[in-house]
């Protein structure tokens, strides 16, 4: 009966030192899929920070884009009634230049 004492309690020793293993090793495999899930979320975080970043340039980009065409369109427009005034200036000059010729021809 001591013997069987002896060997039940050696029995329950080792199947202690069996948990205790298996305890030590779904915890390290724990750790592991915790930092690896870590790893994951974070490069989720920066691939749709980048994503993000991305399409807030390109928003602005074609903002500024818009911005410079409307720009632009407008110097064209206001270079071509500077024109069309010194070319309206201009033909009034020579009009001018013309009728003094004329009247001056004319009282000779």
């Amino acid at each position: 009966m001591a013997f069987e004492v002896v060997k039940q309690i050696t029995q329950i020793e080792k199947e202690g030192d069996e948990l205790i293993k298996k305890a030590q090793s779904d915890a390290l495999e724990i750790q592991k899929t915790a930092k690896n899930e870590v790893q994951n979320i974070i490069d989720r975080a920066k691939s749709e920070a980048e994503d993000y970043y991305k399409k807030v340039i390109q928003k602005y980009e074609n903002d500024a884009q818009g911005d410079v065409k409307r720009i632009l369109d407008e110097s064209d427009e206001a270079i071509k009634e500077l024109n069309d005034i010194s070319k309206d200036i201009m033909n009034k000059a020579v009009n001018m230049v013309i009728e003094r010729i004329v009247n001056s021809h004319g009282d000779s």
